[in-house]
């Protein structure tokens, strides 16, 4: 496995902040023993959304990308996020390993998937990355066994004018 590359240095990659500003940052760390994306938020005014980013980029090729069909899931964990949630999100508890909730999303929605997951959830959660489409059919496939009333995805069929 590689080894995981710095917030820091994702940060200057995205343009987001400059060297000077990771080393001042990393400074103040090691006086405050605070968390490096909570500084660059208060010292230098980044966004949640892009330490959040970071975030998701750094970690993400440190979880197993999964397909869902043959993925363990338990359907007492629907319980634990609103179905609302697991859309707006892109998030969808699979089951519980010891304390942690193992979580699919997928790598584009991994942002927004972590930072619902570690704000909102009762315990920690881990993830698997899979695709777009196997993701919305177990968030559908989950809510209606649990009880939920899950609308359509499908997109409208169109009508050809053609003969």
């Amino acid at each position: 496995m590689s080894e995981r590359k710095r917030m820091g240095a994702i940060l200057v990659e995205n343009g987001v902040l400059w060297q000077e500003a990771v080393e001042d940052i990393l400074n103040q760390q090691v006086e405050s023993h605070r968390p490096f994306g909570v500084l660059t938020r208060e010292l230098y005014g980044i966004s949640e959304k892009e330490i959040w980013k970071a975030y998701a980029e750094q970690m993400a090729p440190f979880f197993p990308k999964v397909e869902m069909t043959t993925e363990q899931r338990d359907e007492s964990v629907a319980d634990a996020i609103t179905i609302r949630d697991a859309w707006a999100h892109h998030v969808l508890p699979l089951r519980t390993e010891g304390s942690a909730m193992i979580c699919a999303t997928t790598e584009q929605h991994l942002p927004e998937a972590m930072a619902y997951a570690y704000t909102k959830l009762d315990r920690y959660a881990q993830f698997v990355l899979t695709e777009e489409h196997q993701l919305e059919h177990f968030i559908m496939q989950l809510f209606a066994k649990a009880g939920e009333k899950t609308e359509s995805t499908e997109t409208p069929k169109t009508v050809s004018n053609e003969a």
